[in-house]
C-alpha cells in the first residue's frame, strides 16, 4: 500500500533524485503532476541529463523526450538527440525498423519524440533516417501488445502520429475484393490517417499493376478516382 500525503510526497521525491533509472524518475514525476504536487522542473531536468550519463539506451531517452516533453527550462541538448536515438533502430526483414525491445520501446521513442517537437514546435529529425518516411514502419504489428501496458502506449503512439503537425503516416487499406473479376471489376482502396480519419482532398496512383497469371504489367501512373464510402 503507498504512502499518502507528505510521506508520497518523499518517497516520489526520492524516485526523482536517485537518478538511476529514467523509468522511475518519469513515473515519479508523472505521479506528482497527476496528484497536484509541487515539482521542480529544474532539478527533473538535470536529473534526466545526468542519468542519461549513465544509462543512454533508446529507451531512456524515449523516458527522456516524454519527460522534457512537459518540462520547463532548457531541453533543447534533448530534442538534438532524436536523429541519433532513431538512427540506432534495427532494420528487420528489411521491410521495417524496429527498436530491440520491440514495440514497448518503440512506441516510447517515437511518441516521445513527437511530443517533445510538438512542445518546441520544430520537426523532428525522423523523416531523414533510412526507411524514415515511412515511420509507422518504426512499429511492429499491434499484435505484439503483450500486456495492457503496451496496447496503451500503442494507442498513445498511434494518436500522436496521426495529430502531429510535421508527419502524417498515410495508412492504405485494400477495400475490394483480392481478385478483380468481371462481376468485381474495379480496385478499391481506403487512404486514410491511422486511426482511419480523413487526410483532406490529395491525389492517388496506382505505381503499377501486373498479371500473375502472364507477368504482364496492364496498369501503370494510373490516378485513382475518388467515390463516396458507400460506393
Amino acid at each position: 500500500m503507498l504512502p499518502s500525503g507528505p510521506a508520497l510526497d518523499k518517497v516520489l521525491d526520492a524516485a526523482l533524485e536517485a537518478k538511476e533509472s529514467l523509468a522511475e524518475i518519469y513515473h515519479a514525476y508523472f505521479a506528482k503532476r497527476n496528484l497536484d504536487l509541487t515539482v521542480d522542473d529544474k532539478a527533473v531536468n538535470i536529473a534526466v541529463m545526468e542519468t542519461l550519463k549513465t544509462d543512454d539506451t533508446p529507451l531512456s531517452y524515449g523516458y527522456a523526450f516524454l519527460l522534457a516533453s512537459k518540462l520547463s527550462g532548457d531541453i533543447s541538448k534533448i530534442f538534438d538527440s532524436i536523429e541519433d536515438i532513431v538512427a540506432q533502430a534495427d532494420e528487420v526483414d528489411e521491410k521495417y525498423l524496429q527498436f530491440e525491445g520491440g514495440l514497448y520501446v518503440s512506441a516510447i521513442v517515437i511518441d516521445g519524440a513527437y511530443k517533445l517537437a510538438d512542445k518546441l514546435r520544430k520537426a523532428p529529425a525522423i523523416s531523414h533516417v533510412r526507411h524514415g518516411n515511412k515511420i509507422l514502419q518504426l512499429l511492429p504489428e499491434p499484435e505484439t501488445c503483450s500486456s495492457a501496458e503496451v496496447c496503451i502506449l500503442f494507442l498513445s503512439v498511434i494518436k500522436t502520429l496521426t495529430e502531429n503537425k510535421f508527419h502524417i503516416p498515410v495508412a492504405v487499406t485494400l477495400a475490394s475484393p483480392v481478385a478483380v473479376t468481371r462481376s468485381n471489376p474495379q480496385v478499391k482502396v481506403l487512404v486514410t490517417n491511422l486511426l482511419g480519419g480523413s487526410l483532406g482532398k490529395l491525389t492517388v496512383m496506382a505505381d503499377s499493376a501486373q498479371h500473375l497469371g502472364e507477368e504482364a504489367i496492364f496498369l501503370s501512373k494510373e490516378e485513382f478516382k475518388p467515390v463516396k464510402a458507400e460506393e
